[in-house]
Order: C-alpha cells, then structure tokens, then sequence
C-alpha cells in the first residue's frame, strides 16, 4: 500500500494499482497503462474474469473507481479532480 494524507489526522490508503488508475484519469499513465485501463473498463463480466487472471490490481481499480470509494477517497484531497491526484501522485511519489 502506498500512504497520501489529506490531513495530518487522516491517513489515506492507495494500491500501487489505483495509484496508476488516478494517473490514468488525469492522462498521465503510460501507453501501455492507459491501453490496459481502457480494456478493462470496456470489458464484459465475463472478460473481466480474464484479465482478473493476470491483471488483479488494475480489474480491482477499475471496480473501486465505479462502484467502490475510491472517488470519495480521491476527493479528500483537493477541490478539482485533477488537482486532487496531481496532489496524490506527488506524495506517493514523496514530492509533497
């Protein structure tokens, strides 16, 4: 897991998965991530399942992004989409 706080109060968990998933959102995943990130959300169920079998982190992504929390988690941190990963990524990554 990798840690973002919004707050000094409030830590925030992120998979290395969602992480490159925010990335994606913004236009800023590598080809190939961004490639891969496109295939699993226009997937069916059943492909789904596939790619789940070498892929599990991105396909768990994918999920958290639609029906899960990782949105609201997203948005702890800043009051534009964009401006909340950008602050995400950068301290992932240790820059702030």
């Amino acid at each position: 897991m990798k840690y973002a706080e919004p707050n000094p109060q409030t830590k925030i968990q992120f998979t290395q998965a969602e992480l490159d998933y925010l990335a994606f959102q913004i236009g800023q995943a590598a080809h190939s991530q961004a490639l891969l990130f496109r295939a699993i959300t226009a997937a069916d169920e059943e492909n789904k399942k596939k790619f789940r079998s070498g892929f599990p982190g991105e396909v768990d992504a994918v999920n958290a992004w639609r029906k899960g929390d990782l949105a609201k988690r997203m948005r702890l941190f800043g009051p534009t989409d964009c401006e909340a990963i950008q602050k995400i990524l950068g301290r992932a990554k240790g820059n702030g």
